[in-house]
């Protein structure tokens, strides 16, 4: 019996496991076309509490001005991992990329939190060389 329950909520959090990360993975693809076509408030609304929390709107617009004028254009990417953890308020997704970008490459991490409102944008991080260099 004790192996069964064990079964079943390994089945659960897989199947939900691979719901959130299909949610982040749409929510990664709406994020990459605000990116490219200068949305940058955009992403701003639609994040998250806790982004708001952490960042002002003027500081977040800023900051995708500098990534997509240093970087241009999302090109392309790959998700290289992720992670779900579930918690008592929802799930937190971490999903990271191997991407592409007109003027050289990144890698994007990306964190969601999914919640019974939907999944939203906490955090992201990129590191480019690109970034640092020229």
């Amino acid at each position: 019996m004790r192996r069964l329950l064990l079964a079943s909520a390994l089945i659960l959090t897989s199947c939900s496991g691979g719901a959130d990360l299909a949610a982040a993975d749409r929510e990664i693809a709406r994020f990459h076309e605000e990116l490219n076509s200068g949305q940058f408030d955009k992403i701003y609304s639609e994040a998250s509490p806790e982004w708001k929390q952490a960042s002002t709107e003027p500081d977040t617009v800023q900051l995708f001005v500098g990534i997509h004028k240093k970087l241009g254009a999302f090109v392309s990417g790959k998700q290289n991992s992720w992670r779900v953890n579930y918690g008592t308020d929802g799930s937190t997704i971490l999903v990271m990329y191997d991407s592409q970008f007109e003027k050289g490459a990144g890698q994007e991490t990306f964190t969601y939190r999914s919640t019974s409102k939907g999944v939203q944008l906490v955090g992201y991080n990129i590191n480019s060389r690109a970034l640092i260099t020229g």
